[in-house]
C-alpha cells in the first residue's frame, strides 16, 4: 500500500510539472507572437520613415539647385507660377 501511495505521489508531481511546463510554453508562444507583431509594426514604420526621408532629401536637393542657379546666374524670378507669370523681380 505504501508503494502505491508513493507511486501516486510521484505521478501527481510529474503531472503537476507537465502542466506547469505546458503553461510556460503557452506563455512563451504568446510572447513570441507579440514580438513578431511588434517587429512587423516597426518594419512598416521604418519603411514609411525611409520614404519620407527620401522625399525630403529630394526636395532639399531641388531647393538647393534652384537657389544655387538663381544666385549664381543673377536670373530673374517671378512671385507667381510660370503659367501666370507677372512682373519680374531681381533675385537677391
Amino acid at each position: 500500500m505504501r508503494a502505491l501511495a508513493q507511486q501516486s505521489s510521484e505521478a501527481a508531481v510529474e503531472i503537476s510539472s507537465s502542466i506547469a511546463q505546458s503553461g510556460d510554453n503557452v506563455q512563451l508562444d504568446k510572447v513570441t507572437q507579440e514580438n513578431a507583431a511588434m517587429f512587423e509594426e516597426t518594419s512598416a514604420a521604418s519603411q514609411i520613415r525611409e520614404a519620407a526621408a527620401n522625399t525630403m532629401t529630394g526636395l532639399v536637393e531641388q531647393f538647393t539647385r534652384q537657389s544655387s542657379a538663381s544666385s549664381l546666374s543673377g536670373t530673374f524670378i517671378s512671385d507667381s507660377s510660370p503659367a501666370t507669370a507677372g512682373p519680374l523681380k531681381k533675385a537677391f
